[in-house]
């Protein structure tokens, strides 16, 4: 469907395998990508098909992309848009936990005979066809998400830290709003980096 090529083209560069044939992707692929200024974990899992072609590795890989869609703050639900959306299709989204936020994606829409469908934001990886208006429908996602109930905080010392270098943030900024010196507001945004400091133990200047 091209789950890999929309992979790829998100990322900038051909991290993943891309060829015609069904279940190329054996194994999960996980990359750090920015989506219009934020940071995302982005999985190329393995096609979830049923067939007698599909062997034990393949299994696998089909087995640990169910529990990723499971697993996953929001779901890209791919479909080839030659073909429309299956029952297939539908049996596969309804995988995705009902709770979490979706994207519907049609894919190939450079295609002779492909159909955009209302409900779907309509791509073609190849063309470069609809990226950018996925790429903010997903920036668009993530921020709408509820953090308390995302794991992505490990624990309370890191909660701490990133609230005081909210605070210090915010400190500055009203800095800034009230003209007060660059020096004052600069103590504040060393403050927010050092803060961070203890999150990432990088040394930041």
């Amino acid at each position: 469907v091209g789950k890999s090529s929309l992979f790829n083209r998100l990322l900038s560069l051909d991290r993943a395998i891309v060829t015609d044939i069904a279940g190329t992707t054996r194994d999960s692929i996980e990359e750090s990508v920015d989506i219009n200024g934020i940071c995302a974990n982005l999985i190329d899992t393995a096609g979830i098909r049923e067939g007698e072609d599909i062997n034990t590795v393949e299994k696998i890989g089909i087995e640990q992309a169910k529990n990723i869609m499971q697993d996953a703050d929001i779901n890209l639900l791919l479909f080839d848009s030659t073909q429309g959306i299956t029952k297939e299709d539908e049996e596969i989204f309804n995988l995705a936990d009902s709770n979490k936020p979706k994207i519907l994606v049609g894919t190939k829409t450079d295609l002779e005979g492909s159909k955009l469908v209302e409900s779907a934001i309509n791509i073609s990886s190849k063309a470069n066809i609809g990226i950018e208006e996925l790429k903010t429908e997903i920036k668009n996602k993530i921020t709408n998400l509820d953090f308390d109930s995302v794991d992505f905080i490990t624990n309370q010392r890191q909660q701490k830290c990133l609230k005081t270098a909210l605070e210090a943030i915010n400190c500055a900024l009203f800095g800034v709003l009230n003209m007060e010196l660059q020096d004052l507001i600069s103590i504040d945004i060393k403050s927010a980096l050092l803060a961070l400091d203890e999150i990432s133990g990088e040394v930041m200047t």
